[in-house]
């Protein structure tokens, strides 16, 4: 495991994203953890859903889009640290990814923390 961080942080953009991503989802989780208590049952969730109450999810599935994104970040790293060697722009363009959908997935929190509370 530490040869795959010492890999990451041995590409300038790869090191910069990793740790920018990390903080990124820190603050994500710390946020739920204050406001998990104050949440009403029901969260206007799904947005692309039809009015109603299709758009709503329940309290809980606030953590499913960033599971899905923790997921995707997690892929993007391991996929860019494998490209790293024989496609080193590719690779660059994975990390910048990963800090771009931390930073989307905060801005989502925080629009969702905005309209409930």
């Amino acid at each position: 495991m530490k040869e795959f961080f010492r890999s990451v942080q041995q590409d300038a953009v790869g090191a910069w994203s990793f740790w920018v991503t990390t903080l990124l989802f820190v603050t994500i989780l710390c946020g739920i953890a204050v406001l998990y208590r104050s949440l009403p049952p029901y969260l206007p969730l799904y947005n692309h859903m039809p009015w109603g109450y299709s758009r709503l999810g329940v309290s809980y599935e606030i953590f499913v889009p960033l599971g899905t994104a923790i997921i995707f970040v997690v892929v993007n790293t391991f996929l860019g640290k494998y490209l790293r060697s024989s496609y080193p722009l590719l690779a660059r363009f994975l990390f910048a990814a990963n800090a771009s959908l931390a930073f989307f997935t905060l801005i989502f929190f925080l629009r969702l923390a905005q309209i409930i509370l």
